[in-house]
């Protein structure tokens, strides 16, 4: 049980470090209606980026997650990293750092409205043959 919450600490970090630095830079002020998309079954709307990716947020977890990997200390595995520490598993430290840091220099996709913020047109589903 322990490996696995401390496995999924170190995956989950730099998300968490991501949806802060998110949030942050939004000002605390998200568009609710836009956020419900997936659940409407729909597409589009103000945080819809690249077929529904945010590609630079998406590295920038991956890059945290592969230090949080490799620099834990479980019974079955110690990651590589962990002569950089001292053999103390860091490893939600490190991710969160390096999910962070790289999400900060990664060029960020501008939220976008199709209406104005909070309008029901503002998270209308994407036409078809709309460039995604």
């Amino acid at each position: 049980m322990t490996s696995s919450v401390l496995l999924l600490t170190a995956i989950g970090t730099p998300w968490a470090v991501i949806t802060m630095i998110g949030f942050v830079r939004c000002g605390g002020v998200y568009d609710a209606d836009a956020l419900q998309v997936f659940n409407r079954r729909a597409r589009g709307g103000a945080y819809w980026y690249r077929a529904g990716w945010n590609l630079p947020a998406t590295a920038a977890w991956a890059a945290g997650a592969v230090v949080g990997v490799l620099a834990v200390s479980l019974p079955s595995h110690e990651g590589p990293l962990l002569a950089l520490t001292g053999g103390v598993d860091c490893s939600f430290l490190l991710s969160g750092l390096v999910g962070g840091v790289v999400h900060l220099l990664l060029p960020q996709p501008r939220a976008r409205s199709l209406r104005s913020p909070g309008s029901a047109d503002s998270a209308r589903p994407a036409l078809e043959d709309e460039a995604v």
